[in-house]
């Protein structure tokens, strides 16, 4: 009799990196240990995971086999890669759009790309040289393929991740270098937030994803995007670097070797030390300073801007290793508390051209039809890097319920407030990282072999169409 079907206790033995299961009873001749690990030569490691040597438990993919499809979610500082069916990405590669430092001569095996951290693409892609991003995308491509997944491309289905503002150049630049420089034999461009919403079982909600360039809102209904209520605005992860380098320049201090104190020199503060400073020092404060006449807060100009927060603040100031732009010197720079956590008040505070984030989620809440409003504020998503920061959902949730109460406009959504619930809190919404949430979900479609329509190499004729315009086909007469 087989073991596997005996009417004993059993205990659940994880096959997988997705959680599915293997039944085994206690004490029978099920899989021992040694025979769930790699095998030497067989199995790979991750750096990082249990030391240097230890073994990678996540799925194991055979050379011969090619049903696993190449999940890739591109952005305009992060390539995350992948093969469906796992819990997280590959790689994370930090990519890079400054071309400067590529060693002359053509792209091969045994070239590598060596650039300044830049944005990868701008919202403005017209404005920038298409032959440098394309070849940049290419020489990135190559390295997913042939470094870090170590596959070939022409036996591999290929899903995108797409933003909901990516640009159409880059997506047609992308299926463009796909099939003709790689010989992929099918293209799946897949929205972001449907994925993301996938990740905490449900299919009606609310996806806020606030990235690099820009932060979307948009509702779904059944997995069906509604286009015409999504709200954006420019308030991001770049708008609170530079946010971060002004208050740096103004109100932090270098220390040199010597105990001297002088400014910091803007030549220091490039994009990659902003995004190293921003993931590691900075928090939201879990409260919104208010006058007591009821008067705005003072400018970044005005003379009682720094009493007026380093009074209110408790935070303690953190010293940081840096180097001198000119001379290559160690110096330490000390960044005051309260810079620490009213730096991210950028993303709170906006204006009719940029309207913060609590604003463009309460719009696109009132365009949306009545009856949803209830379900679609009970299931909130928060995706993206920006939202990593400390604190940052439950001042989030704070600033909606002040503005449905104070605001006229939001009026009507004020009994909502009370019902709003957040997908990304609790034990269920922290299992996945919220700037991974996008890829895991195109993993977990791509293993259900249900990422929708595919682009094949024969029909491609230069033009990926868009998920957001829906196309009639002319009725048979």
């Amino acid at each position: 009799m087989d073991p596997l079907r005996t009417p004993r206790t059993t205990r659940m033995i994880p096959s997988s990196s997705l959680g599915r299961t293997t039944q085994t009873p206690l004490g029978s001749a099920g899989p021992q240990l040694s025979q769930l690990l790699p095998r030497p030569g067989v199995g790979s490691t991750l750096p990082g995971i249990g030391g240097a040597g230890a073994p990678y438990l996540g799925r194991r993919h055979s050379i011969y086999g090619t049903e696993d499809r190449i999940v890739l979610d591109v952005g305009s500082l992060y390539l995350r890669c992948g093969f469906s069916g796992e819990s997280q990405p590959r790689h994370i590669l930090s990519v890079s759009g400054d071309l400067a430092f590529h060693r002359d001569g053509p792209c091969n095996e045994c070239c590598r790309h060596h650039g300044r951290f830049v944005e990868l693409f701008t919202p403005n892609v017209g404005q920038a040289d298409p032959v440098v991003l394309e070849e940049t995308l290419r020489h990135y491509l190559y390295d997913v393929f042939y470094r870090y997944l170590l596959t070939d491309p022409r036996q591999r289905k290929v899903l995108i991740c797409e933003s909901p503002l990516m640009p159409t150049e880059i997506k047609n630049m992308l299926a463009r270098i796909l099939f003709q420089s790689f010989q992929v034999p099918s293209l799946s461009f897949v929205p972001s937030p449907i994925l993301s919403l996938m990740t905490a079982g449900v299919m009606t909600g609310l996806v806020l994803d606030s990235g690099n360039w820009e932060t979307t809102v948009m509702p779904l209904f059944d997995l069906r995007p509604l286009t015409s209520s999504v709200r954006a605005t420019p308030l991001a992860g770049r708008a609170l670097s530079e946010r971060l380098r002004i208050l740096l320049l103004n109100y932090a201090q270098l220390i040199l070797p010597t105990g001297e104190r002088t400014r910091l020199e803007s030549a220091m503060l490039d994009a990659e030390t902003l995004e190293d400073l921003k993931t590691r020092i900075l928090f939201v404060s879990p409260f919104n300073l208010i006058r007591p006449d009821g008067g705005p807060t003072p400018s970044q100009e005005g003379d009682d801007f720094e009493g007026w927060y380093r009074d209110a603040s408790a935070a303690t100031d953190v010293t940081c290793r840096l180097r001198r732009a000119d001379t290559g010197q160690a110096c330490r720079l000390l960044v005051p508390g309260w810079v620490r956590e009213r730096a991210a008040e950028v993303l709170f505070v906006g204006d009719e051209d940029a309207p913060d984030l609590v604003c463009c989620l309460l719009d696109c809440l009132l365009k949306v039809n009545v009856e949803l409003r209830p379900r679609m504020v009970e299931h909130v998503l928060l995706t993206g890097g920006t939202v990593m920061l400390p604190n940052f959902q439950a001042r989030f949730h704070q600033e909606c319920i002040r503005m449905a109460s104070t605001h006229p406009r939001y009026r009507p959504l004020q009994s909502l407030m009370d019902r709003m619930r957040f997908l990304s809190g609790g034990e269920r919404g922290r299992i996945f990282p919220a700037n991974c949430r996008a890829w895991i979900g195109g993993s977990l479609v791509g293993v259900l072999k249900a990422s929708g329509p595919e682009i094949t190499k024969e029909k491609f004729t230069g033009v990926v169409p868009d998920w957001a315009v829906p196309e009639l086909e002319p009725s048979e007469s």
